[in-house]
């Protein structure tokens, strides 16, 4: 008889609901983190994909949500909690907290408009066929950062 080995990573899995968790809010403050600071955790180098973050700092999507959801869930979520990759809860959330994800190597699919009159700028973002018109939510957190501290 020979030995199989099963796989048994998804019982080291959080719950959905449990990703679900995670906010815009959270995830910018992961890429605040990961972009201005040396933090330790446990994530290693993407291998396939970077998020975008401000200024096409590239960083790696996996890494961003482990912060994030440790952040929200309380407890430090690690590499072996969730998955990455595309149709992933971890790709929608950081998707939809309004950072790109692209493969290794290529360039970012947002067309970068003029500053509106508040000087904010905004994205034609690509989704298939699709195209919508964005303000990133790390720009609109940054401005809710910007707007608790001048009243404090």
């Amino acid at each position: 008889m020979v030995p199989t080995t099963v796989d048994t990573r998804h019982l080291d899995r959080l719950p959905a609901d449990d990703l679900h968790k995670v906010t815009a809010e959270h995830v910018w403050n992961a890429v605040q983190r990961l972009s201005t600071e040396a933090v330790a955790h446990a994530f290693g180098e993407s291998r396939e994909f970077d998020l975008l973050g401000e200024r096409g700092v590239r960083l790696p999507p996996k890494a961003v949500f482990g912060l994030a959801a440790t952040e929200a869930l309380g407890f430090e979520v690690l590499p072996k909690h969730f998955s990455g990759g595309i149709g992933t809860p971890c790709f929608r959330i950081l998707e939809d907290a309004g950072f790109e994800i692209v493969r290794k190597g290529e360039a970012s699919q947002a067309i970068v408009a003029p500053p509106t009159d508040d000087g904010e700028e905004s994205h034609l973002m690509s989704q298939g066929d699709e195209f919508k018109f964005q303000r990133g939510a790390a720009t609109n957190a940054e401005q809710e950062q910007k707007g608790t501290e001048g009243g404090q």
